[in-house]
Order: structure tokens, then C-alpha cells, then sequence
């Protein structure tokens, strides 16, 4: 390969030596653009690490002259995660680079020790590497070579500071995409090479955030984001395959890792995060959501370890019934904020009230909430709140209504079809819910319905065919007590940040679930519904 054949011709100093003014004190590592020591800077008397390039990447004079300008752009960022370039020039015909030492080591053996780090710890590293990307790009620099080889990490265990390196790779925006490379090569990794690199096209930041779109994929997982049984055919998958899928892995994970990932790697730049920045704002986003739904699941562990009667169902009575059926739908006001940034929303009225002899129990809030709960959705949120009970109600009698239609297989399809109406209830309590937030601005009664939304979707053991459903439906609720809590507590900058996860979600969740409800409900929701 062109990279062994650079590093195997690179320079070879031995310590001691006098290079350019510097002293070689050991080989710190070499690869495919030369080789890195560290050196003693006696005239400053700092240490460096000095780079030698590879002679097979200077042969052009034109990328020569393309080297130099981009190592006086590097070298005037002011960035605390950039390594900082204190000099770059030419000794006895070799270019080199005279940067700032980290002492420490890199993402690739830290993840190589660690197989996948604490989400906070991943959430700070990557908006430490996207805010140094932003910083270059907004230089006209592209890196083309982000991997955990070039992160690195420095300073005491958990709170190690990031430093992104090896700009010696990078391109003036609008330069040639054959930089520093001899005629018909790309420079870069294939494991996380964009599919424009691949295919020879020109790179621009959206290139970079492809890159650390597969760095997130390995940090969540250990794993790379394609592997394959040769070079070429990783090379193949960033440019056919689908996206990389941390849940796959990692089934523990919220499907929003996986919308966050799929958008950082689509294969058109133009479907990508616009900045390293957006991407690494979707990431805590994620992460934030990941955190509340694990507390969530061990808030229900702990308290209904010893309360086995909180999700008990109780039987709702023919006056509430009456009330939610008669209940107008209710409009949102047009200037109401719009919660996760979605539709205005109305809410649906409830379908007509069944025969008594077709009731079936439904799961009723009461029995899980406290006074204070109670009374913050009292009013018309409360009637909204039953209206979801009753549609739970109405669903299980649709499903057992239908069970004639399939006599064959009616052992099986009856309980699936309570399944599926009592998660239509969870449903349309979801909905219910947004009255909160979009008519009335009570951010914490909001959050408090999406709480108990959580609650019974915990209750909720899922069939195999809805399981997917109830995992998505749980990351759209979460993505939603996050919104309301950050509303509540006056961060709207946060609450409002730019998120196209929340529609991914919910357009997943309609997916996964109209089919079920279509069958056995006779209903389908949309987008704006939910």
C-alpha cells in the first residue's frame, strides 16, 4: 500500500540528532504522511513534536507550495483543543512541522482500554473535537482525516482534555482534492473515509463531520463503523452501505443514537449536519435523553419494588367515559410554542362511546399518581387525560370486536390486539399531554404528564411485534420531558436548538406501529398527530 511505502522511506533520526534546530529525543510514532518525535526546542526551551513528511508527498512543487499555505493558516488558530503549529518549513529537502506536545495518549488506545466510555465522557470529547473542526473550517481548513489517532487526550483519568492533530493532511477549501498526494491518491483512513473521498470529489467541512459521525459510532460501541473482511470492501460500505447503527450493538441505547448517527453519516453531504457543532449538539441531546430514561427505569425499580398496586388497572367509570366523549377537541392557539418544534396539534376527539357490554378494563392514572400530581392536571387537562384512558378503553373493545374476523387464529391475535390498544392508550395520553405545554405554557405539568407517560410505558410488557414501537415511543416521550423541562426552567435557548431527531422519531414510531393500529384499530396516525 502507497502508506507503507511512505512510512518505510520516511526519515529515520536517531536521538540526539540536531534537525532544523530541534534535537531528536525518541520516535513518537509514524505512519502513512511520516514520522512524528519529540524534540527539544533548545532556543525556547519548550519540548515539540516535530513531524518529518514523507517524500513521496512532496514531489508536486504545487503541493508543496499548498503545504505551506495551510500551515500558516493552522498555525494562526487560536484553539484550545487544535494542537497549536509553532513552525513549518524545509531542512537538507524534508518538510516538516514543529507542534505543540501533548503528553498523554490517543482516542485509539484510550477506546483500545476502555472498549466504550461513559456517555458524558463521550458527549465532552466530541463537543471539545466538533468546536476545533468549527474553529478550522471556519479558517477555510478541512481536516480529511479525523479518527481517534488523531484525538488526543490529556490530563488526569475523566477529565482528560482533547486536542485534535495532524493537519498536515488538510486542504485549502476549493483546492485541489489530491493535496499533498501523488496523482490518483486520497489521503485519509478508509474505516472513516467520507464517501466523496472515496470517490475522488471535492471535501468541505461536511466531509469532516462524516468522519467523526463514525469516531461517535466506535466511542459508543468499541466498534468500527463497517467491518469487513478487506480494505476495499470498507472502502464499498461508506459508499453503498446504510448507515452504522450503534443500538445494534449497543440495544441498551435509545433509537435517537441511531437518527444521530445515520444523519452525521449519510452519504450525501447534503443530508448531513451542516457543522461538526450541530452534530455534536444532537449528541448531548442524546445523551441527555439516555440519562433521564436510565433514571426514569430506576426510579421504577425502586419504587415499585415494594408498591405492587401503582400500575394496577381499575375500571374506568361511565361518567368519566361520558365526559371525555363529550369533551371538544382542543385547538391550540396559533402562537402557542410549538413543543420539540412540530405541528400545532389538535387533539382528537374521542370515538363514540361502545356498547357497556363491550367495556374492557383500562389502565387508569389515578392509581399511579400522588395528590400533588392530581392536582396539576386537574381542569380541562384532566378531561384530556381521561380522553386517552377511554381511547385505551374503546381500542380493547375494537380488538375484541375484530377477533371474529380471524377465527382461525384467535388464541393468538385477541391478546395481541389488547396489546395493541392498550399501547393506543399510552398513545393518546402522549397527546393529550401537549394541552400543557401548547395551549396553557405549564411547562411543569407538561414534564409531569410525560413522567407518567414513562410510567406506563414501564408497566407495559410489549409483544415482540411491539416492542420496537414502545422503544421508540419512550425516546419520543423522553425527547419531550427534556423540551418541558428546560422550558420550565427558562433555558429556551436549549429547549428551542435546532433538532430534526424529535420528526425522525416520530416518523419512525408511525412505522412501527400504524401497521398494528391500522389492523386492529382502524386508525393512523401522522405526524402532526403525535
Amino acid at each position: 500500500m502507497a502508506a507503507d511505502r511512505a512510512a518505510l522511506s520516511s526519515p529515520v533520526l536517531a536521538p540526539g540528532t540536531d534537525f532544523a534546530g530541534y534535537r531528536i529525543e525518541e520516535m513518537v510514532t509514524r505512519g502513512g504522511m511520516g514520522v512524528v518525535y519529540r524534540a527539544a526546542d533548545p532556543a525556547l526551551d519548550r519540548t515539540v513534536a516535530l513531524k518529518l513528511i514523507a517524500p513521496e508527498y512532496t514531489e508536486d512543487a504545487a503541493a508543496v507550495a499548498r503545504f505551506r499555505a495551510e500551515a500558516k493558516l493552522a498555525a494562526a488558530i487560536d484553539h484550545p483543543n487544535l494542537v497549536t503549529i509553532y513552525r513549518a518549513g524545509e531542512f537538507d529537502g524534508v518538510l516538516f512541522l514543529a507542534m505543540q506536545f501533548v503528553p498523554g495518549t490517543d482516542l485509539r488506545a484510550f477506546l483500545g482500554g476502555h472498549h466504550s466510555p461513559g456517555l458524558p465522557w463521550i458527549e465532552r470529547a466530541v463537543g471539545q473535537v466538533a468546536s476545533a473542526l468549527d474553529a478550522a473550517h471556519s479558517h477555510g481548513l478541512v481536516h480529511r482525516d479525523v479518527k481517534p489517532a488523531n484525538i488526543l487526550l490529556s490530563g488526569p483519568e475523566g477529565g482528560e482534555h482533547t486536542y485534535l492533530t495532524d493537519f498536515g493532511i488538510t486542504k485549502r477549501l476549493g483546492g485541489s482534492s489530491g493535496a499533498l498526494t501523488r496523482t490518483n491518491q486520497w489521503v485519509g483512513t478508509g474505516d472513516y473515509a467520507a464517501p466523496e473521498q472515496i470517490r475522488g470529489r471535492d471535501v468541505d467541512p461536511r466531509t469532516d463531520v462524516y468522519s467523526l459521525g463514525c469516531v461517535v459510532h466506535e466511542m459508543l460501541t468499541g466498534r468500527l463503523p463497517y467491518e469487513k473482511e478487506s480494505p476495499i470492501a470498507i472502502l464499498w460500505a461508506h459508499v453503498s452501505d446504510p448507515p452504522p447503527a450503534p443500538c445494534a450493538h449497543r440495544p441498551d441505547l435509545l433509537p435517537v443514537f441511531d437518527v444521530v448517527v445515520a444523519r452525521a453519516t449519510a452519504k450525501e453531504p447534503s443530508d448531513r449536519f451542516p457543522t461538526a457543532g450541530a452534530l455534536a449538539n444532537e449528541l448531548s441531546k442524546a445523551v441527555g435523553l439516555q440519562l433521564l430514561s436510565d433514571r426514569q427505569s430506576d426510579t421504577r425499580e425502586t419504587t415499585l419494588a415494594g408498591d405492587t398496586t401503582a400500575t394496577a388497572e381499575a375500571p374506568t367509570s361511565p361518567l368519566d367515559a361520558a365526559t371525555a366523549a363529550a369533551a371538544p377537541p382542543v385547538q391550540a392557539r396559533a402562537d402557542a410554542p410549538q413543543e420539540e418544534g412540530t405541528e400545532t396539534v389538535v387533539a382528537k376527539p374521542s370515538p363514540p362511546e361502545p356498547p357497556a357490554s363491550r367495556r374492557q378494563p383500562a389502565t387508569h392514572p389515578a392509581a399511579a399518581l400522588g395528590t400533588s400530581r392530581l392536582t396539576v392536571i386537574a381542569g380541562a387537562g384532566a378531561v384530556l387525560a381521561v380522553a386517552g384512558i377511554v381511547a385505551a378503553v374503546l381500542a380493547i373493545a375494537n380488538s375484541s370486536g375484530s377477533g371474529g374476523h380471524h377465527a382461525g387464529n384467535a388464541p393468538t391475535a385477541a391478546p395481541l390486539g389488547q396489546q395493541v390498544g392498550r399501547l393506543d392508550g399510552i398513545v393518546q395520553l402522549f397527546i393529550a399531554g401537549r394541552y400543557f405545554s401548547q395551549v396553557e405554557h405549564n411547562y411543569t405539568a407538561a414534564a409531569d404528564n410525560r413522567t407518567l407517560v414513562l410510567q406506563r410505558l414501564d408497566a407495559f410488557h410489549a409483544p415482540p411485534p411491539l416492542a420496537a414501537a414502545a422503544r421508540t415511543l419512550r425516546a419520543m416521550t423522553a425527547d419531550a420531558l427534556l423540551f418541558n423541562r428546560l422550558m420550565a426552567q427558562g433555558d429556551v435557548a436549549r429547549a428551542r436548538a435546532p433538532d430534526k431527531a424529535h420528526n425522525a422519531l416520530r416518523s419512525l414510531f408511525l412505522a412501527e406501529f400504524n401497521q398494528y393500529a391500522q389492523h386492529y384499530l382502524k386508525r393512523e396516525y401522522t405526524v402532526s398527530d403525535l
